[in-house]
C-alpha cells in the first residue's frame, strides 16, 4: 500500500512537510551535483548516523543531520514518498 492520500481531512496546508520534503530534496540535489564520489563518501561518514560511534558516546549531531542525507535515487523517491 502506497500512501497516495488520506481520506481524513485536515482541513490545513502541511507546511512542515512540504519544508521537510525540500530541504531534503535540496540537500540530495546539491550533494549529488556538487560533490565527486570520494567526497559523497565523506559526507556520508562525517554527518551520516553511525551506531557504533553513538555507542562510544561520539557524533551526536548526526541523529539529526543523518535524516537529511539519503544513498540513491530510489531510497530519497521512496523516503518523500512517505513522508
Amino acid at each position: 500500500m502506497f500512501p497516495i492520500r488520506d481520506h481524513t481531512a485536515s482541513g490545513s496546508t502541511p507546511y512542515m512537510t512540504w519544508a521537510l520534503i525540500t530541504v531534503n530534496v535540496a540537500i540530495f540535489l546539491g550533494s549529488r551535483g556538487l560533490l565527486s564520489g570520494a567526497e559523497q563518501d565523506y559526507l556520508a561518514f562525517e554527518w551520516g548516523m553511525i551506531p557504533a560511534r553513538l555507542s562510544a558516546g561520539q557524533g551526536w549531531v548526526t541523529v539529526l543531520s543523518g535524516m537529511f542525507l539519503h544513498g540513491g535515487w530510489w531510497h530519497i523517491a521512496g523516503n518523500m514518498l512517505f513522508l
